[in-house]
């Protein structure tokens, strides 16, 4: 091995079926000869802060030729107006609103980063020429595909489900909700035809798997639109170093109470409960407060 090589820093993500890394390749093609997507979901905690450096130490690391930064920013005005009691107008202002955040935040953070990258606005692809198209196609097939209709009304059931969303169904009409969730997901799928269109896009990374109807969707295009190389998800995950580390220190503590002869029974008086739920929460709840309002204070930059 040689110096260099062992100057590489273990990576705090992990992604599944990609090869070694540094050297992630899908379909024997390396992942430094393709672009990749990163699908931001604007409002949601996996990105901010720490979740965003996770991204940008992959790009770092694995150097793509082209990262575009896809900020899905009015595609959340369909939650907003559910989970906010708003307008159809007022949550899709608040959503353009709450785009321009993020990339007014995280834009100067990414100018630092020596792989070529572009930020693309949700409205801006939908503007694409064959977005009608692509979306009328998606109505179709959630109308006559049975597959399809089975993915799109399982996911949508997910989204209406999920914790967040249980107030937001005692104020609001839940067929609503459920309408507003397949609408988000139609259009989603739309979108990603757009995305795809381009032969050198190869993957979208998340920090999460891909919902049935949107793995639906790329398999559609695979099977159809992409004769040359596959489209993928990439589900990015935090490595457990992180969780490692805090039952290290939390041991030692331990330890460090026992040499000074106090007894097991007692150690419950030295934690309060909190400290040990932490460890089960995901990495994103652990980013503090503090340094979620301001990512550049703690050296990012």
């Amino acid at each position: 091995m040689t110096k260099e090589n062992n100057t590489i820093k273990a990576p705090s993500f992990r992604i599944a079926h990609c090869g070694t890394f540094p050297n992630y390749h899908l379909d024997g093609t390396s992942l430094k000869k393709k672009n990749i997507i990163y699908l931001v979901s604007v409002g949601k905690e996996k990105f901010e802060g720490k979740s965003v450096e996770r991204f940008f130490n992959f790009s770092k690391e694995i150097k793509p030729q082209k990262i575009f930064i896809v900020v899905a920013d009015s595609l959340q005005r369909f939650n907003i107006e559910i989970d906010e009691n708003l307008s159809e107008m007022e949550a899709f202002q608040e959503s353009i609103k709450r785009g321009q955040q993020w990339v007014e935040k995280y834009k100067p953070y990414f100018s630092t980063l020596e792989v070529n990258h572009e930020f693309i606005h949700w409205e801006t692809l939908k503007k694409d020429e064959d977005f009608d198209r692509y979306s009328q196609e998606i109505l179709n097939s959630s109308i006559q595909d049975t597959a399809f209709k089975k993915a799109l009304l399982n996911s949508s059931k997910e989204y209406t489900e999920r914790p967040s969303r249980l107030n937001a169904s005692e104020i609001s009409d839940q067929k609503k909700a459920e309408k507003n969730s397949c609408n988000f997901l139609q259009e989603e799928c739309a979108v990603f035809r757009v995305l795809a269109k381009d032969k050198d896009n190869i993957a979208i990374v998340y920090p999460g798997a891909a919902t049935k109807v949107l793995a639906f969707a790329i398999k559609h295009i695979n099977d159809n639109h992409r004769t040359d190389n596959a489209f993928y998800w990439l589900d990015m995950r935090p490595t457990k170093e992180r969780k490692k580390n805090k039952k290290l220190e939390t041991q030692q503590t331990k330890e460090n109470l026992q040499s000074k002869k106090v007894e097991i029974k007692d150690l419950s008086n030295h934690f309060k409960p909190s400290f040990f739920r932490r460890f089960s929460l995901d990495e994103s709840l652990l980013f503090s407060e503090k340094e979620n309002k301001s990512v550049f204070s703690d050296g990012l930059l």
